[in-house]
């Protein structure tokens, strides 16, 4: 079988994407040497020999990736293709994905993650007859008469490489078209970069969180290291730019840069300062100038905004004014405890055993009479793991809204940074309800601030002011958004925003308590103000940063996930599946969802059920559903039998997304792929 190109149409596809500055959408290209056809796609470079205008597609040469994610291996695999090139640091993820990442990861990986390890991998192993190839920085690779020269390139990808190839543009036209080409074009030699998720369009990122990391200059973890793998990523972009190459291949822009002018450098210097303007907004209203100080909060600017960051030109919210806890309330670790007139307590977040010992201890003291309820500010392990010991010891309710209950109740359906593997029964509560407890007043909100499963707690008692338990969402110094993965969302009436508004319809204004911060302070009108200011300018910020077609697809990792993430069952049982998708556009959206899935998959999928399609409101979170059916003859054994779904998610030409789902036969033993296909 064979795809004829004639040398017209390469002509005009080459012509009109080098005189564009950002060229397809796609990130398809196609390049020709004597002796060789380039196709990229995704960030994948597939070579195929070249037989006068035709390729062989059966007859691949090698694949090369930039990045080891499934959608570039899927593309590899496709090509049937016996030599694969990639990062010597992910080559392991194709050789052996369950004993390199998947087995530790549900076994332990995937609770209590810092910050979210990437999913989006291989399931089962490339066949023992591919040559699974890795490289490093300086290595040069030859196929026929073509040298990729690699480049380590960390960005998006921790180990993300990029490759660039020379190609002598007289291979691309026949004789009587060059003439015509170099009166347009005084460049003879192509210097072609295949830099994979680096860089998008103009100079655009595909979704801030994957720039989540550990920031080392900061001495700052992974959980806190809000755009840490900057620094990497502008060095990154420097070491293409030293090659001097001619245009760029992105997984998504064909053809970044032109031949007759400065495109490369401009979107590379746009890509920066668009970066850099974002974490200087970030920088003006974060928490963690309360948490972390001058010093750390200034190296991270340092090495992100560059070494001439002046930290007294940058523009910080006014620090807010604390005041002394009410005599009613105390506080240890991430506890609050409401202590009554009676002698009772209401209980706030327990982090621990140690400290839910300590509160049962209390009582066995006489400190405290009894413990009346409780409630849980959000689903981090910091702040829920001693729940259960309280409730079950004190035979109490715990309290919250619709918004926490169900990840406290089903926390092995979702993948969220800080997730403990910790079932946390709820009492629901309406978002706005009042519940009156001895002489105090609550009053239960939705308060998606730190993450998005997050409520917070109203508190009135007389004449007093209120004092509203707002979990981790709030410091003296600024908001809580310094993880990407915790899905903040920017849009009137969503996250902070809405956290803003909140605050601002209390009467009177009431003190904030975060559970990390001894003392209350206040948000008085000209920091809740200046909040807002910043986020409406980081919005726009990211519009120019971001190549979604609405930032909040780039800010959201799970806006469209499968519920649940992992699926325990027994044989012969039947397994229900849901996409859930939000929809972070301004008008209803039609989502396409397509299944994938391996050959050793124990259920039933037909052809009808593998294609679905949903349609969601805007701003609303939507599902759909299946029914799994067991095939026959999966049984259990002493291995635990897994099977792996995955979805792409699209929307129209501009939306895409990815999504993985675990279906596990047993709680025991190590994981096994029956089959190396998929």
């Amino acid at each position: 079988m064979t795809n004829r190109i004639t040398q017209t149409i390469l002509i005009a596809f080459c012509i009109i994407a080098l005189t564009a500055s950002t060229g397809c959408r796609d990130g398809t290209a196609i390049f020709v040497t004597d002796a060789k056809f380039l196709f990229a796609q995704e960030g994948t470079v597939v070579v195929f020999p070249r037989c006068e205008h035709e390729w062989l597609d059966d007859a691949v040469d090698a694949v090369f990736l930039t990045d080891v994610h499934r959608n570039a291996v899927a593309l590899a695999r496709q090509s049937n293709a016996k030599l694969v090139i990639v990062s010597e640091a992910e080559k392991e993820f194709l050789l052996d994905p369950q004993g390199v990442f998947w087995n530790d990861y549900l076994v332990r990986g995937r609770f209590n993650e810092e910050s979210l390890a990437p999913t989006n991998r291989p399931f089962a192993p490339f066949p023992s007859d591919v040559e699974i190839r890795g490289v490093r920085g300086g290595d040069v690779i030859e196929v026929g008469d073509v040298k990729f020269h690699v480049l380590e390139t960390p960005g998006k990808g921790r180990n993300s490489i990029s490759y660039y190839v020379d190609i002598d543009i007289k291979d691309f036209l026949a004789p009587e078209d060059l003439a015509e080409f170099e009166e347009h074009f005084d460049i003879k030699d192509w210097r072609i970069a295949f830099v994979g998720d680096l860089i998008h369009g103009d100079g655009k990122i595909a979704n801030l969180f994957d720039l989540q990391d550990n920031f080392p200059e900061a001495n700052i973890g992974p959980y806190h290291g809000f755009m840490a793998r900057v620094p990497r990523l502008i060095a990154s972009l420097e070491k293409i730019r030293a090659v001097k190459p001619t245009f760029l291949v992105s997984s998504r822009t064909a053809f970044i840069g032109c031949l007759h002018g400065g495109g490369i450098d401009e979107a590379i210097d746009t890509l920066i300062a668009r970066l850099r303007a974002v974490y200087r907004n970030y920088l003006s209203t974060s928490a963690l100038w309360w948490y972390f100080g001058e010093d750390r909060m200034n190296a991270s600017a340092t090495a992100i905004l560059g070494e001439d960051f002046d930290p007294t030109q940058l523009d910080r919210m006014p620090k807010a004014k604390q005041f002394q806890n009410p005599d009613w309330l105390i506080g240890f670790s991430t506890t609050r405890m409401i202590i009554s007139e009676t002698g009772d307590a209401f209980v706030m977040d327990v982090s621990d055993d140690r400290v839910a010992e300590r509160i049962i201890n209390m009582h066995r003291n006489g400190e405290i009479k009894n413990v009346g309820g409780m409630f849980v500010t959000h689903y981090h392990h910091d702040h829920n793991a001693g729940v259960p010991k309280v409730s079950e010891f004190f035979s109490v309710p715990v309290y919250g809204t619709e918004l926490v209950a169900d990840i406290l109740e089903r926390p092995g359906a979702y993948r969220m940074p800080c997730l403990q593997n910790i079932v946390v029964p709820v009492v629901r509560k309406k978002d706005g309800e009042t519940m009156q407890w001895n002489e105090f007043e609550f009053t239960f909100f939705d308060f998606p601030g730190q993450t998005l499963y997050h409520n917070a707690l109203l508190v009135r008692r007389g004449d007093e002011r209120p004092i509203f338990f707002i979990g981790d969402s709030f410091t003296p110094t600024g908001i809580d958004d310094y993880c990407a993965w915790n899905r903040n969302f920017l849009k009137k009436d969503k996250g902070y925003l809405y956290c803003l508004d909140k605050i601002r319809s209390i009467e009177p204004l009431p003190l904030l308590v975060n559970a990390h911060v001894d003392l209350p302070f206040e948000m008085d009108a000209e920091r809740l103000d200046y909040i807002e200011r910043a986020l409406r300018e980081r919005m726009e910020l990211l519009a120019d940063l971001l190549a979604v077609p609405e930032i909040n697809f780039g800010l959201d990792h799970a806006w469209c996930r499968f519920d649940p993430f992992v699926a325990e069952f027994q044989p012969g049982e039947e397994i229900t599946l849901k996409m859930v998708i939000t929809n972070h556009f301004d008008e209803s959206s039609e989502f396409r969802i397509e299944l994938e899935w391996d050959k050793a998959f124990p259920f039933h999928i037909t052809p009808s059920e593998s294609v679905r399609e949903l349609t969601v409101e805007p701003g609303r979170e939507r599902s759909i559903e299946w029914t799994l059916t067991p095939k026959d003859g999966h049984a259990i054994s002493e291995e635990v039998k897994i099977g792996f779904l995955s979805a792409r998610v699209t929307s129209g030409d501009s939306l895409t997304g990815r999504s993985e789902a675990v279906m596990k036969m047993s709680s025991s033993g190590h994981i096994v792929i029956n089959s190396p296909e998929f």
